[in-house]
């Protein structure tokens, strides 16, 4: 038998859950609250794409493209992001 305060707390949990899933559905798929209490390093990231500050545009937005992303790092001389 489960008390009332049990019950209360997997409907809380149930909530949760269906909240997040509706905010993260679209872009991430079905997630959970397990899931976003764990730490980033679960999540296999691909090494950052880095292009130089003296890059032309149209290199960087063909690089952008031939690797399916929406970002890149830019690297100043020194080896620090620039942006």
């Amino acid at each position: 038998m489960t008390s009332r305060g049990d019950n209360s707390g997997n409907r809380k949990l149930t909530k949760l859950n269906e909240a997040i899933g509706m905010v993260c559905h679209r872009s991430l798929g079905v997630m959970d609250a397990n899931f976003l209490c764990q730490t980033i390093g679960v999540i296999k990231l691909p090494a950052p794409l880095c292009i130089s500050e003296d890059t032309k545009i149209q290199e960087a937005l063909g690089r952008l493209g031939e690797a399916r992303i929406g970002c890149l790092l830019v690297v100043a001389p020194d080896g620090k992001v620039s942006g």
